[in-house]
C-alpha cells in the first residue's frame, strides 16, 4: 500500500505552492478594501453615505476585486486537481 510520506520533495513543493496561493488570497481581502477607502469609492448606498460618496467604481479597484474572485474560482480547484495528481 502506498502512503503519503511528509518528507516527499513533491508533497514539500506542493504544501509550499499551496499556502503561497491561499495567503495571496487572503491578502487580497485588505488591498481591495483599503484601496476602496483610499481612493473613496463606494460600493454600495450603505457605504456612499458612511464615506459622503456616491456610489461609482474605480479602475484599479474593480481589477483588484476581479483577480480575488478569479483565485476564489480558481484555487480551490487546482489545489484539489494538483493533489490527486501526486
Amino acid at each position: 500500500m502506498y502512503t503519503l510520506n511528509i518528507n516527499n520533495v513533491l508533497i514539500e513543493t506542493w504544501i509550499f505552492y499551496t499556502s503561497v496561493l491561499f495567503m495571496k488570497t487572503i491578502l487580497m481581502i485588505p488591498l481591495t478594501g483599503w484601496s476602496r477607502i483610499y481612493y473613496r469609492v463606494a460600493m454600495n448606498p450603505e457605504d456612499g453615505a458612511l464615506l459622503g460618496e456616491k456610489v461609482r467604481t474605480h479602475e484599479k479597484i474593480e481589477r483588484y476585486r476581479r483577480a480575488h474572485l478569479n483565485d476564489l474560482e480558481n484555487i480551490p480547484f487546482f489545489v484539489i486537481i494538483s493533489f490527486l495528481y501526486y
